[in-house]
């Protein structure tokens, strides 16, 4: 997969379990094999329990041509809730975009902004 292709969001078809307890679909899967970023997806769990409450989130990556990037999470109004610096990163796409809407992740990454969502499967 090039870093310049968008990865986009389609339904669920399987389901997989974090360490943490999370459920995630195939597309964070692909997303995390394709681009090596377990780590992203490993960093916005890790995020959840000082997060508990926030229903909605729209997680941002930012990487910089000095390979460092930030990591911010939104309410989906524009308020910070939290952010993370990231010395170095070799994440192939220049943005990613993450939401989680009632704790279920939906990932894209791309080089450019896309909005995809997922339903709550329940």
């Amino acid at each position: 997969m090039n870093a310049s292709e968008t990865l986009e969001i389609t339904t669920a078809k399987n389901w997989h379990k974090h360490p943490f307890g999370m459920l995630y679909i195939d597309d964070i899967e692909s997303l995390c094999e394709n681009l090596e970023c377990y780590w992203l997806r490993d960093l916005v769990m890790v995020y959840q329990q000082q997060l508990k409450g926030e229903e909605f989130q729209v997680w941002l990556l930012k990487k910089y041509d000095d390979c460092s990037a930030i990591v911010t999470c939104e309410d989906g109004n524009g308020n910070i809730l939290r952010h993370q610096e990231i010395s170095f990163t070799d994440f192939e796409a220049t943005e990613a975009t993450t939401w989680l809407e009632c704790a279920w992740p939906c990932y894209q990454a791309s080089t450019k902004s896309k909005a995809n969502m997922l339903e709550n499967p329940y």
